[in-house]
C-alpha cells in the first residue's frame, strides 16, 4: 500500500506494481527534501478567528514590516489562505500561497493534514501552526516568530511582543488587521 493524496492517486494507480513499489521505497518528498501540496477545503467567505480575535473581509490579518504573514482572498468564490512562517533569523520555513504549501522536510518535526485540518509541529507536542477549516470560521493558532520576537496565537488571545495582548477583538473590512514594524520597510526573506 502507498499513501497518496487524491490528486496523485489516479496517476499512480495506473502504473505497474514495480513502479508503485519504487515510489514507495523512494518517496518524492524525501528524495527532494521538500514538501509541496495543496490545502483542500470548501470555504466561501473570509471569516477567520486568529489568536482569539475575529477578522472578517480583512485581506491581511497579520503583517511584519512589508511581508504579509497571514492573508486571505476570495478566488472564484473560494477562500484562499496565504501564510509565511519564519524562523528567528527571518528565513521562511513554511510558505502557503493561495492554499499551496511548501516547506523543507527537515525544518519541522511533523506535518499533519486531514481534510479541513493542518497542523505543523516544531517538535513533539510543540505546535508551530494549526489551521482548522472545519467550522464556519477558519481558526488559526500557533507560535509565529517575527525576527527574534514571538507572537502567540492562542485560542483566546494573541500575545504580542513586549507583553501586549489582543483578546476578543473584531476587525471587519480593514486592509490590515495587525501591523508589526514599518510597512514601508522591506526585510530580506529567504524562501524554503
Amino acid at each position: 500500500m502507498v499513501a497518496l493524496c487524491g490528486n496523485c492517486h489516479p496517476a499512480v494507480s495506473k502504473l505497474g506494481h514495480d513502479l508503485q513499489y519504487e515510489i514507495k521505497r523512494n518517496p518524492h518528498n524525501v528524495r527532494k527534501n521538500l514538501f509541496r501540496g495543496a490545502l483542500e477545503y470548501d470555504k466561501r467567505d473570509l471569516v477567520f478567528k486568529v489568536g482569539g480575535s475575529w477578522y472578517e473581509n480583512t485581506p491581511v490579518i497579520l503583517q511584519f514590516f512589508d511581508l504579509p504573514i497571514i492573508s486571505c482572498s476570495l478566488v472564484e468564490g473560494q477562500a484562499k489562505v496565504s501564510l509565511n512562517l519564519l524562523d528567528k533569523s527571518g528565513k521562511i520555513l513554511l510558505a502557503v500561497k493561495e492554499n499551496d504549501v511548501i516547506f523543507r522536510v527537515d525544518d519541522f518535526w511533523d506535518f499533519q493534514y486531514k481534510h479541513n485540518l493542518a497542523i505543523v509541529h516544531y517538535g513533539r507536542r510543540d505546535i508551530a501552526l494549526r489551521m482548522d477549516f472545519r467550522k464556519p470560521e477558519t481558526v488559526i493558532e500557533g507560535k509565529i516568530f517575527l525576527g527574534n520576537q514571538q507572537i502567540g496565537l492562542g485560542p483566546d488571545e494573541t500575545s504580542l511582543p513586549r507583553g501586549g495582548t489582543l483578546k476578543g477583538s473584531r476587525s471587519s473590512h480593514c486592509m490590515v488587521g495587525i501591523q508589526i514594524g514599518d510597512p514601508g520597510r522591506s526585510l530580506f526573506y529567504r524562501a524554503p
